[in-house]
């Protein structure tokens, strides 16, 4: 993929994100669970959390293709322990920081993906997680996968929840 059908996917996917938010009120989304005790505000904060985590790795290996980080994700209880400190870091904020948030992240990698060559898109390097190799385009894929697999459990929860009206 080129960056600019990157950019396309990206787009796409927070548009239908912001779709599946589409009506509910403040209330809904920073205080129902959605996915066990997490919110909609949790979930859109650890989205955000994982986007500023791929920009630093891509960063990282645009420098080195052998960067050095001072932590790994190599287990479950490390993705979880990870997943739940960014969660406790963002707890206390506003729903208005959160979207602010999410508008940043858009934002971040749109300028990202515009400083990038096609060319560096498959460029490769290490990241933290059991110190794999990847390509710096598949990090930008997974952000969207990210956002895509979040956007759809908003979207069944809120089929079971009953909301009339909303649209898939």
């Amino acid at each position: 993929m080129n960056k600019q059908q990157l950019l396309t996917l990206l787009t796409k996917e927070k548009e239908s994100l912001l779709r599946a938010l589409r009506g509910l009120d403040e209330a809904a989304l920073t205080n129902e669970p959605v996915l066990e005790d997490w919110t909609i505000k949790d979930i859109l904060g650890h989205v955000v959390s994982w986007g500023d985590e791929f920009r630093a790795e891509i960063g990282a290996i645009r420098i080195s293709p052998a960067p050095a980080y001072g932590y790994l994700i190599s287990s479950e209880d490390q993705y979880r322990e990870w997943n739940m400190r960014e969660a406790a870091r963002k707890q206390p904020w506003p729903w208005s920081k959160i979207q602010e948030d999410l508008e940043r992240d858009g934002q971040e990698m749109a300028a990202l993906l515009q400083q990038l060559g096609d060319a560096e898109l498959g460029k490769r390097g290490v990241v933290p997680w059991h110190f794999k190799t990847l390509k710096i385009g598949w990090l930008i894929r997974v952000h969207y996968i990210h956002m895509r697999e979040h956007t759809a459990l908003i979207r069944k929860w809120r089929a079971q929840r009953g909301d009339k009206g909303f649209r898939r």
